[in-house]
């Protein structure tokens, strides 16, 4: 008897899994996550002599590049890691529009021109609350960046939204999402292994 995965049809999928066809949106999905991962690289490496920043933005870039790779070469990918990477990328956007709106508590001194001013401003508005408030300047890169992981998001919003608008019982399965002009992967053969 043959496993039951291996010898089922390649386009489906069980619903806690997804399969996302070749096209626009896979496509998408990788370039936000390897951009956004390699914007993050460069930013570990900007950062080197701050190791809880480094260490945060080795974290960050390892994640999506894996994200990357996942969506790129496995073929059912779980539901939860999408949606799991996802909150992950939105978190790296909060954290994003934190530090340059209100800023992060105890990060170290930016070398901005108008840093000292903003330091020193901070340090008059929270020394009664004991820590001081670095807060950075919006740059095109972590902008661009931050640009990446919405997209990442929306995505997998999309993913999420095209598997609900499926009809149960479409093909078998609920969880397939054909996206693009793609074929599947796989398909090559069109008689079914025996059992």
């Amino acid at each position: 008897m043959g496993a039951p995965e291996e010898a089922g049809d390649p386009e489906e999928a069980s619903p806690e899994e997804c399969i996302i066809q070749n096209g626009l949106l896979k496509n998408g999905l990788v370039a936000a996550s390897v951009g956004a991962g390699a914007i993050h690289l460069w930013a570990a490496w900007a950062h080197y002599d701050y190791t809880r920043e480094l260490v945060f933005f080795v974290m960050v870039a390892a994640l999506q590049l894996w994200l990357a790779a996942v969506v790129l070469w496995i073929r059912s990918i779980p539901w939860s890691l999408l949606i799991g990477g996802a909150a992950a990328n939105a978190g790296v956007v909060v954290v994003w529009v934190l530090t340059r709106t209100t800023g992060l508590p105890g990060m170290p001194k930016a070398t901005h021109m108008d840093m000292d001013q903003i330091m020193e401003r901070a340090a008059r508005s929270q020394h009664a609350k004991g820590f001081m408030v670095h807060k950075e300047t919006f740059g095109l890169l972590d902008t661009t960046c931050s640009l990446l992981e919405i997209g990442f998001v929306v995505g997998v919003l999309m993913l999420l939204w095209m598997r609900r608008r499926r009809p149960h019982g479409e093909s078998g399965n609920d969880a397939t999402v054909a996206v693009g002009t793609g074929v599947a992967e796989g398909s090559g053969g069109t008689g079914s292994p025996s059992a």
